[in-house]
C-alpha cells in the first residue's frame, strides 16, 4: 500500500468546467439502485457469491460477523480519522464493521450514525448492536442522495468502497456537506478509475459490483470541490488488479476534505467575490 498527502484537485482546474453529475438516465438509475440493493441483500444473508466491492489487502485478525459481511477497499475509521467524543457518520454502512470501530473510538461521550439503503443490511446491523451491547451507535434506513440526518450535526462522514455506487455522485456529496459541521471532515476509501464507462455501456450488475460505476481520482476530486469542500487531499492508494474482480484499470483510494468554516471559503472557484 503507498501514502502519500498531496492535493488531488486537478491541474490545469477551471472552476468553471463542472463535471457532470451523473452519467446514467432515470431508467438505468433505477435498474442501477435495484442492482445495489439486491447485492447487497444477498451479501446480508450469506448467499451473495458476487464479488462485490473489494479492495483490501489488509488482513483482519479476529473477524466478528459484522466484519465477515463487509465489502471494502480500506478502513477509513482509525485513531487519525476518528477522535473521541465526536459524531460520526458511516455512509452505506453495511453491517456495522466500521461504525461499531468509531464507536470504540468515539467512546460513550460520542456517538455513530449508520446510513444504508439496504434494509436487511440495516436489521442485520441492529441485531448484531444489540448482540453486542454497542450502545452508541444508531442504524437509518435511507439513500446518501437524501440523508435521514440533520444539518450541520456531524463532525466527521466516512465511507467505505460506497459512494462509487451513487447514481448521482455530486447530489451524494452536497448532502454529505450538509450534514457535516463548519470544520467538518469527510475520509473516504473508495475505487476510482483510468478508464470510465460510458453510459451508453452500463450494465447494473456490474456497477453493483463497484466496476462500472467508478469515476476518475480527477472527477472524483472535482465534484467534491464543486460540493463545496476544500482541502482535498489523496492520502492513501492501493492497486486493485489482483482483487476478485481483476481489474487492471481500478484502483483504491483513500481521500479527505474538509467543509470550510465560513462561507467564502466554501464558494466554488468560479463564483463571484
Amino acid at each position: 500500500m503507498r501514502t502519500n498527502n498531496h492535493p488531488v484537485r486537478p491541474s490545469r482546474y477551471d472552476g468553471k468546467k463542472f463535471v457532470r453529475a451523473s452519467v446514467t438516465t432515470v431508467e438505468s438509475e433505477t435498474r442501477i439502485r435495484e442492482a445495489v440493493r439486491n447485492t447487497y441483500a444477498s451479501r446480508a444473508s450469506g448467499s451473495s457469491g458476487e464479488c462485490g466491492c473489494s479492495c483490501d489487502s489488509t488482513k483482519v485478525e479476529a473477524i466478528s460477523e459484522a466484519e465477515s459481511l463487509r465489502a471494502g477497499c480500506g478502513h477509513p475509521v482509525s485513531i487519525t480519522t476518528v477522535k473521541h467524543g465526536e459524531i460520526v457518520l458511516d455512509l452505506g454502512s453495511g453491517a456495522g464493521a466500521d461504525a461499531f470501530q468509531a464507536a470504540k473510538l468515539v467512546g460513550p461521550s460520542g456517538r455513530v450514525i449508520g446510513v444504508d439503503a439496504t434494509p436487511e443490511m440495516i436489521w442485520k446491523a441492529r441485531d448484531l448492536a444489540t448482540k453486542d451491547n454497542i450502545g452508541n451507535v444508531d442504524f437509518r434506513l435511507g439513500e446518501i442522495e437524501h440523508l435521514p440526518v440533520e444539518s450541520g450535526s456531524v463532525d466527521v462522514a466516512v465511507s467505505n468502497c460506497v459512494l462509487n455506487l451513487l447514481p448521482d455522485k455530486l447530489v451524494g456529496f452536497q448532502e454529505i456537506f450538509r450534514v457535516l459541521k463548519r470544520g467538518g471532515r469527510i475520509q473516504v476509501s473508495d475505487i476510482v478509475t483510468s478508464n470510465p464507462v460510458p453510459k451508453s455501456q452500463v450494465r447494473p450488475e456490474a456497477w453493483a459490483s463497484c466496476i462500472e460505476g467508478a469515476i476518475s481520482e480527477t472527477d472524483y476530486s472535482q465534484l467534491l470541490t464543486q460540493a463545496g469542500f476544500r482541502d482535498v487531499h489523496l492520502v492513501g492508494e492501493e492497486d486493485c488488479s489482483g482483487s476478485c474482480n481483476q481489474n487492471s484499470e481500478l484502483r483504491g483510494v483513500q481521500i479527505s476534505a474538509v467543509k470550510p468554516h465560513s462561507d467564502v471559503q466554501s464558494r466554488s472557484p468560479s463564483s463571484p467575490s
